[in-house]
């Protein structure tokens, strides 16, 4: 009798019939529906859990971000002391009503060192390279220059002048002003000092024609001006930020960095929790049907040999399965579980040729229905040929179970394959690299 009747799916409310398919299968002598229900009660502690773990992370990276406090409420940044170095701020500009993300780097207060005039020397290809920033040379600027106090690694103090401000100014920035095709020669003046040694420096650049989108041209200005009023007294603990921009109001906030794209990569991890129980369940089903197709040469045999020794077909599947339980070694026999649900059918009053065909199906192997089928033709219509057909069975079955060990050994030598590929890099390893360096000696 099948055990998924129209009843049951209709009391037990299930959306998922092939999952309680499956639970009657793997556990036929157990309640399905309570299986079903520990189940579900397992996939949502583990969902709940999973997500109670990405939301605990998501906050812990909140926790762990910048507090954000480096901007004061009267729109000023506090600088770093010179012990603690440059920081980096992120702030988001609004002007009528579109935001705009800037970036700012704080230089941290000066502070004078003393050094040697053959430094200066050495510094200058560096100075070069980082008042470049990330123009491709100095020759063809087009971003504005990094005009910074120090160059890492050198104590000299920096100070910048151009020889055209309108177009370059001292901190490095670059006005929009019409220029020529050929763009711009601008000089610079270069000042290094330390404690009383001081050295000029003259630095040719030349500046060309940049194509800005109107919203890169806003970002731009606003850099610009943050540099400019950042610039403009690095001996100060705080700056001020401009108020507008080509009179336009700027509203100032600061950019955390959150852990948003954690929390949503978690999130979407979660489904991979379901997709893993549905894995297992698969694994667990294909591990049965090997079980239950090794089984069925030893089984179509014994039931062979016990008719043919004058037993019922009720007394051999019985015999059977007391030799099954006398066999359990810890695993779970599933040719054992279907035959004692044969058997307390049987008990409980149902036909026996029916009990034979319901253990076919629930076998769901096509081995299984088939010599379920021959007992209950048996049963039903007698059959002087029954042990000739089971003998046929026996022998086919046999030969079935040759072919699939070979394939089995086949699929095992194939997972074999790469360890033996990676094992055989390393032995040629070992054995070219000391000839190789013998050779080269």
């Amino acid at each position: 009798m099948d055990r998924w009747a129209g009843k049951d799916r209709k009391t037990a409310g299930l959306k998922d019939e092939r999952l309680c398919r499956s639970l009657q299968q793997l556990y036929p002598l157990e309640d399905w529906k309570q299986r079903l229900v520990r189940l579900r009660l397992k996939r949502r502690k583990e969902m709940i859990l999973a997500g109670a773990a990405v939301l605990v992370l998501y906050l812990f990276g909140m926790a762990a971000a910048p507090a954000g406090k480096e901007l004061s409420e009267d729109n000023r940044i506090y600088r770093n002391g010179w012990e603690e170095g440059v920081k980096k701020i992120r702030l988001s500009a609004e002007i009528e009503g579109e935001k705009h993300p800037v970036e700012v780097l704080v230089e941290p207060r000066s502070n004078t060192q003393e050094e040697l005039e053959i430094l200066f020397y050495r510094m200058l290809p560096a100075l070069e390279e980082q008042m470049a920033g990330t123009n491709p040379s100095l020759q063809n600027v087009t971003e504005s220059l990094q005009f910074k106090e120090q160059v890492k690694g050198y104590p000299f103090l920096l100070h910048y002048d151009s020889s055209n401000p309108e177009l370059l100014g001292t901190d490095g920035s670059i006005a929009d002003l019409p220029l020529p095709e050929e763009g711009k020669q601008v000089w610079i003046d270069v000042t290094a000092e330390c404690g009383e040694y001081r050295r000029n420096y003259r630095i040719g650049v030349q500046i060309g024609n940049p194509a800005y989108s109107p919203r890169e041209r806003v970002v731009r200005a606003l850099s610009d001006s943050v540099k400019q009023a950042e610039s403009k007294d690095r001996e100060a603990e705080s700056f001020p930020l401009p108020a507008e921009i080509d009179g336009k109001e700027v509203k100032w906030e600061e950019k955390t960095e959150g852990s948003s794209a954690l929390l949503l990569l978690g999130l979407g991890c979660l489904p991979l929790l379901w997709i893993r129980h549905e894995r297992e369940l698969n694994r667990t089903l294909e591990e049965r049907k090997k079980r239950l197709l090794q089984a069925y040469p030893d089984y179509i045999s014994r039931m062979t040999l016990l008719l043919g020794a004058g037993m019922t077909v009720h007394g051999a599947m019985s015999r059977i399965r007391q030799e099954e339980e006398k066999r359990k070694d810890g695993e779970v026999n599933y040719l054992l579980n279907e035959l004692t649900i044969y058997c307390r059918a049987l008990d409980a009053g149902e036909p026996e040729g029916q009990a034979c065909l319901d253990f076919g199906k629930r076998c769901g192997l096509q081995e299984y229905r088939r010599a379920a089928a021959l007992l209950s033709q048996n049963l039903k219509r007698g059959s002087r040929n029954l042990l000739t057909q089971l003998e046929y069975e026996t022998h086919n079955a046999l030969e079935e179970r040759k072919a699939q060990a070979r394939q089995w050994g086949e699929e095992a030598g194939s997972r074999l394959l790469v360890p033996m590929m990676i094992m055989l890099i390393v032995v040629m390893i070992l054995i070219m690299v000391p000839a190789l360096g013998s050779f080269s000696l």
